[in-house]
């Protein structure tokens, strides 16, 4: 059903935007007006200083900016002292993130970019930390998903395109994680195709349809995987016909 992304250039790195905020420290150069105790008919074109703290009137911390050779990180507090978003990029990985904070302190939204695997991510959390939507594309192969997770973590569905390919597919799954359904193109055939199956995994309905050579058909399969029906048209010979099977898949109906 096309090629999805490989777990690994899944991972959702919302915690880098914490990671690279927590290690950063060194030297920042800020262009524009000073603010503060300048004396009167004076303005500070330059302000320059390894890192920035914003108050607000009753002093308490809303705001830091901190720098280093490499990484430059960005934190923005609540009155609580809470930290509620994250912005930090990665010199040295070319990693860029943003994270944004519950009250509780916990992610729930990341956004990310690797410059050198060109990966780029969302990720959207519960108020447990469980990602629940994952969205991503892959700059190398050239290709995108999106997946939603339940509650435990199992993912539900999943939506990928594989544009090397030109690959599409869908796939809904239940809770115990297996395939009940799956929806797929093949733009190199021409082909698209649905699959239907049961608890077990296995396929019960199936329906297809072949472009390059002008041939659809549908089957219908016992809990055995043994076909029970299937209906086929041809294109080309402009043929069409039905067919019945017994558990021993030998014919006991058909038309024509």
């Amino acid at each position: 059903m096309g090629r999805r992304l490989s777990p690994a250039r899944w991972a959702l790195v919302a915690w880098w935007a914490g990671a690279v905020i927590g290690g950063v420290g060194g030297g920042l150069v800020a262009h524009g007006p000073a603010v503060g105790a300048a004396p009167a008919g004076q303005r500070a074109e330059r302000l320059v200083v390894r890192e920035l703290i914003v108050v607000d009137e009753a002093g308490r911390e809303r705001a830091r900016l901190v720098a280093s050779r490499e990484d430059v990180g960005l934190r923005l507090f609540d009155t609580a002292g809470r930290e509620r978003v994250g912005l930090a990029y990665d010199g040295g990985r070319d990693v860029a993130g943003l994270s944004v904070f519950d009250r509780a302190g916990q992610v729930r939204v990341g956004l990310s970019y690797g410059g050198g695997l060109d990966i780029a991510s969302l990720g959207v959390f519960d108020r447990a930390g469980q990602v629940r939507v994952g969205l991503g594309y892959d700059g190398g192969s050239d290709g995108a998903g999106l997946r939603v997770f339940d509650r435990a973590g199992q993912m539900r569905a999943d939506l990928s395109y594989d544009g090397g390919r030109d690959v599409a597919s869908l796939s809904v799954l239940d809770r115990a994680g297996q395939v009940r359904v799956g929806l797929g193109y093949d733009g190199g055939s021409d082909g698209a195709g649905l699959r239907v199956s049961d608890r077990a995994g296995q396929m019960r309905a199936g329906l297809g349809y072949n472009g390059g050579r002008d041939v659809a058909g549908l089957g219908v399969s016992d809990s055995a995987g043994q076909v029970r029906a299937d209906l086929a048209y041809d294109g080309g010979s402009d043929g069409a016909g039905l067919r019945v099977f017994d558990r021993a898949g030998q014919i006991v109906w058909q038309a024509p």
